[in-house]
């Protein structure tokens, strides 16, 4: 029995099929693995602290400690970027590492997931400074707590900084994953 030259399969299911293929790269894997660690403590923390946030604002508004008018834009931030958290994290992808191209179709995932929380965060980061203001409108803001709402602008701008720095990382990702992808089905 001759083999057909042109007949890839046997390598082809080398690269996709789990067993026998050689293993994915250990630096990726751990990248990987990680980044599924750091998505999921940051949305449990982003969902939790939506609703905390959502909460107190509540309380100090029942407290008579603001008023309700600047209470309910809070309260509607908080929903608001509830919202956008879990649109950009839904679904995470679950971490396929079996194979090389497992690993770097997970990879290629997370940086997607990646780039689109960076958008969500681009997105709140707008409406924190929309709603301080419209807060502010709403109900001056004493003396005592100027500076502190002065440093949450500062923050603000820092956050905005920093959301674009990651979403250029989650794209040199994307395009990277992309490329080993493709060279993986054309080999």
């Amino acid at each position: 029995m001759t083999r057909d030259p042109d007949d890839w399969s046997d390598l082809s299911r080398t690269w996709t099929e789990p067993g026998g293929a050689p293993a994915p790269d250990a630096r990726l894997l751990r990248a990987v693995r990680r980044r599924d660690l750091i998505a999921r403590l940051n949305f449990y923390g982003e969902v939790g602290g939506a609703i905390v946030a959502a909460g107190l604002f509540l309380w100090l508004a029942v407290d008579s400690q603001i008023g309700w008018p600047p209470a309910s834009v809070a309260v509607g931030f908080c929903a608001f970027a509830l919202v956008l958290t879990l649109w950009a994290r839904r679904a995470a992808p679950p971490v396929l590492d079996d194979t090389p191209a497992e690993a770097v179709r997970t990879a290629l995932d997370q940086a997607r997931a990646g780039a689109r929380w960076g958008w969500c965060g681009l997105a709140v980061t707008a409406a924190a400074g929309v709603t301080l203001a419209s807060m502010y409108l709403l109900e001056p803001i004493p003396d005592r707590l100027v500076a502190a709402v002065a440093a949450g602008g500062l923050a603000l701008a820092a956050f905005a900084v920093g959301y674009g720095v990651h979403i250029r990382r989650c794209r040199r990702r994307i395009d990277r994953h992309q490329r080993a992808l493709s060279e993986m089905d054309a080999g």
